[in-house]
């Protein structure tokens, strides 16, 4: 799970969902605090669900409780999002049913950006153990979960502002000050 705000000042660290209860290679952070590389949450089917997105959810309410602020997080319509719970610094807005594709910003380019970072990552590794006559399908095979997760975090810093914004402009989100404001929802329609 990434998130972002749409003026692009602070991006929380990325969810990451496992099977195991506790990642060995993360034991040294302490959750709660902001050196953690990214939020670990587990289940037997490494999926999100109700009750973990509700455990997700309490914990950026209570990172908006210390920092003494109230956001709307922008959420699409899964059903395990609708968990009924309320909280004190958080208000979750829904957007319509099949309509993600065009209104929820982090499908509009910010997955992909991550999605694209992680693969030349991958790449340019594979490259040079080529270079270095090395196996490189062996390296790629002998990843370990700190090593995924530690790419995938890097992965998720490497995602611009400037991005963020576009695809919070993109999927029109503005501010009711912005000059963007004026201008009327793009309509579109596939064949």
């Amino acid at each position: 799970m990434l998130t972002a705000n749409m003026d692009r000042t602070e991006k929380l660290p990325c969810v990451i969902i496992g099977t195991v209860k506790q990642l060995m290679c993360l034991r040294q952070y302490n959750m709660e605090t902001s050196e953690m590389p990214c939020w670990y949450y587990h289940n037997d089917k490494a999926w999100m669900m109700g009750f973990l997105f509700n455990e997700i959810m309490r914990h950026i309410n209570a990172r908006m409780q210390a920092q003494d602020q109230k956001i709307l997080m922008v959420m699409d319509n899964m059903s395990m999002h609708h968990v009924g719970a309320t909280y004190s610094n958080v208000e979750l807005l829904f957007l319509p049913p099949n309509t993600t594709l065009i209104t929820q910003p982090m499908d509009l380019g910010i997955i992909r950006s991550v999605k694209c970072h992680y693969r030349r990552f991958l790449a340019n590794m594979y490259l040079v153990e080529a270079e270095n006559h090395e196996d490189p399908v062996k390296l790629i095979q002998s990843l370990n979960i700190k090593q995924a997760v530690d790419i995938v975090t890097r992965c998720w810093s490497k995602v611009s502002p400037g991005l963020i914004a576009n695809c919070f402009r993109h999927a029109r989100f503005v501010k009711p000050d912005s000059p963007d404001a004026a201008v009327p929802p793009r309509l579109t329609s596939r064949v």
